[in-house]
């Protein structure tokens, strides 16, 4: 995937290796997740919806990073790292 590609949005890699990006990822990735069913058939009914809240959620990163507790952010970079 080219880097411009990958930088502009979050993107879920199926073992088929289909690529999901931005809210077109959310469905399959909440059926992956425990109680997720509801949020994925939600999403995959109201897929512009979900576009949507991944746009407004994206467009204010910076806002949600400022907010979340300074250990989940470095759980989250260690799992990155772990990963990469």
């Amino acid at each position: 995937m080219p880097e411009e590609r990958r930088q502009a949005s979050w993107h879920l890699v199926e073992e088929d290796g289909t690529v999901r990006s931005a809210g077109a990822g959310f469905a399959p990735l909440f059926r992956r997740l425990p109680g997720g069913r509801p949020a994925a058939a939600a999403a995959d009914r109201f897929p512009e919806a979900a576009e949507r809240a991944y746009s407004v959620v994206a467009g204010r990163r910076s806002a949600f990073g400022r907010v979340l507790p300074s250990a989940l952010k470095r759980r989250a970079d260690d799992l990155i790292r772990r990963r990469a």
